[in-house]
């Protein structure tokens, strides 16, 4: 007779244990239960590793259930590239008040010079308006989250589940009585933090800021115009970067600017960008220095806490990913980058156009040196 079968047989006169102890010795017994009890727990350590679907399942609802809001007003860096900006973000990283978007926001932008807010009707499904919002497409946006920490030596590693956002999003309106456009980004923002699961700086109270970074869409006026319409409480900061160093950088790593023409044209209207901006929405757009950043880096970060009315300290001078310590880039140029002639002439371009148009720049810098915090 099956052992599991005798086991069972358990009646008031304990029929059935009485047989087991005359089949088998007590200390075969023994032997027998501790089998038995480690075949079903292999068996049930095999079905929770194996069922993968049901292991999601349980994280996602999880955390759907302990959803943090994340409504505070966004700061947007936004600059040309290689002039500091991916920098200061990684500054802003470790700070207990801020939440740090960890690679180039592009929510609801497209090209990333445009912020462009939702032309839609709120009654419309809310399922699609995920889809505006997310950025780029959320399987590029984690390989160049993942590509700029291998850049930086770090070894952390950056977890994001595109499945629980859309669940955190559609959670949080469903929680409104109500919602305008500013709202709709709150919720991107709550449930793109939320998905992130590994985010070490998630919790905490009295966040004061969103902190995120996008190459260019200042230089678009209208896509600054509608960031302040959605925040009116957020700061822009730009870093201008000496135009004659920018360039030589862009020329020996840019290929967007494989000219020096092209550069020089793209470094205006940067530059110009920042003067309109300055003079139009005033104290709320920072202009800083790309020498003063990198030389000057606790004189910095001490006048930015200020104006965003966040707490001192060192870990912003340290660079960070999630909290952990990374390699600073050296944005120092190579003596390969210093070599470069700037003035090369390129096919189809005079030389006097290309050094006509770089002298112009040096009054775009006076201009733009006069707006920019002076440390």
């Amino acid at each position: 007779m099956d052992y599991r079968i005798l086991k069972k047989i358990d009646t008031d006169t304990a029929i059935g244990k009485r047989i087991i102890s005359f089949l088998i010795t007590e200390k075969n017994r023994k032997k027998l239960s501790a089998y038995l009890k480690g075949r079903l727990r292999a068996k049930m350590l095999r079905h929770e590793f194996e069922d993968r679907a049901s292991n999601l399942k349980d994280l996602v609802n999880s955390s759907e259930q302990h959803i943090t809001p994340v409504t505070q007003p966004l700061v947007l860096i936004s600059l040309l590239s290689r002039s500091g900006g991916i920098l200061l973000g990684q500054l802003f990283d470790g700070h207990p008040k801020i939440h740090v978007h960890p690679g180039e926001l592009s929510i609801a932008i497209g090209n990333q010079e445009k912020f462009t807010t939702p032309k839609m009707e709120f009654g419309d499904n809310p399922k699609s308006w995920l889809a505006f919002f997310a950025e780029n497409t959320i399987s590029r946006h984690l390989k160049e989250v993942h590509i700029n920490l291998e850049k930086v030596n770090s070894t952390q590693q950056f977890v994001f589940i595109p499945y629980l956002q859309k669940r955190i999003f559609l959670r949080y309106l469903k929680s409104l009585n109500r919602f305008d456009l500013r709202q709709m980004y709150d919720a991107y923002m709550t449930s793109y933090f939320g998905a992130w699961l590994n985010n070490v700086n998630f919790s905490g109270k009295d966040k004061k800021y969103i902190v995120g970074y996008s190459p260019s869409l200042a230089m678009n006026d209208e896509s600054v115009k509608q960031y302040f319409g959605v925040y009116p409480e957020g700061k822009l900061i730009s870093i201008l970067r000496d135009p004659q160093k920018w360039i030589e950088s862009n020329l020996l790593h840019n290929k967007d600017y494989p000219v020096a023409a092209t550069a020089i044209s793209h470094w205006r209207k940067a530059a110009q960008s920042m003067l309109r901006n300055k003079k139009t929405f005033g104290d709320r757009v920072c202009i800083i220095r790309f020498e003063d950043l990198t030389a000057k880096t606790e004189a910095v970060m001490d006048y930015l806490s200020k104006i965003l009315n966040i707490e001192y300290g060192g870990i912003l001078l340290t660079p960070t990913f999630n909290q952990t310590r990374i390699k600073r880039q050296d944005y120092l140029e190579s003596s390969k980058a210093l070599e470069i002639n700037l003035f090369k002439q390129p096919k189809g371009i005079r030389l006097e156009e290309i050094d006509s148009n770089y002298h112009q720049t040096i009054e775009d810098y006076k201009s733009v040196l006069s707006k920019t915090v002076q440390i």
